[in-house]
């Protein structure tokens, strides 16, 4: 059975204006929508309606708020900057690491997360083998026990980390921009769990929208784009359809 060459797109459950979209987007470019495009344009069209309607949904991380889980004598925290930078630095030497050096260092760096101190002996393999070795040996709880309660903490709040991987985001990115906005010191910004850290900085940026929002208000010109949820929805829309008729940057 031969397949169709063509498929005929229904638009008649579609908005009127999504309709007309899609035909000045396929006269531009000289061809059809794809259903991807136009689930694309569904999607960005509801997201203009509910920013007019008030309807958007604020920041919400209270799941991801600092936790801790207390295993035998060992209290294992969330992840703060430091600890992210130390677990990004122990990614980097799983390769050439063994297993169970590795595994009681995981450990380590969830249980000294808030501890800049002991996070900070941590200045290369051997020395980090060395601090395993010694940890390891007062510990009053198997390793495969702290391994099963960081799976608990971390659950529903990021990806599990693997050896060879790093993370995408630089955690002392995120310590300079605290030190600069807040004026902290950068070692006490080492210690700021990472959900907290993400309050900080969400917090700042929107202190600093709402102050260009007013500025731009009494000088009388248009506000920045991200101040106000309305125009934010409405850029993301326009953008979307530039982009598919050929006039905007591709995304990637």
């Amino acid at each position: 059975m031969a397949l169709p060459t063509h498929i005929r797109i229904d638009l008649s459950g579609l908005h009127p204006s999504i309709v007309q979209e899609a035909r000045e987007i396929a006269a531009a470019r000289g061809r059809p929508v794809t259903l991807a495009e136009l689930a694309e344009l569904r999607q960005k069209a509801e997201d203009v309606r509910k920013a007019y309607a008030g309807e958007t949904e604020p920041v919400d991380r209270a799941g991801a708020l600092p936790r801790a889980i207390r295993v035998g004598s060992v209290t294992l925290r969330t992840l703060s900057l430091g600890g992210a930078m130390a677990l990004r630095k122990l990614l980097c030497w799983a390769p050439d690491m063994d297993q169970e050096p590795y595994d009681v260092l995981l450990a380590y760096i969830y249980a000294n997360s808030w501890d800049v101190e002991a996070l900070a002996v941590l200045v290369d393999p051997d020395a980090a083998a060395q601090v395993a070795a010694t940890w390891s040996a007062n510990l009053d709880c198997t390793v495969e026990a702290l391994h099963a309660a960081i799976d608990r903490l971390t659950s529903d709040t990021a990806p599990p980390a693997t050896p060879g991987s790093e993370p995408e985001t630089d955690p002392m990115r995120t310590v300079d921009a605290i030190c600069k906005r807040y004026g902290t010191d950068p070692m006490a910004a080492l210690g700021t769990p990472l959900p907290l850290a993400a309050h900080l900085m969400h917090a700042a940026n929107e202190a600093e929208l709402d102050a260009a929002a007013a500025i731009a208000k009494t000088s009388g010109h248009q506000p920045p784009v991200d101040a106000d949820p309305k125009l934010k929805a409405v850029d993301a829309y326009t953008t979307a359809v530039q982009r598919m008729k050929g006039e905007g940057p591709a995304d990637g």
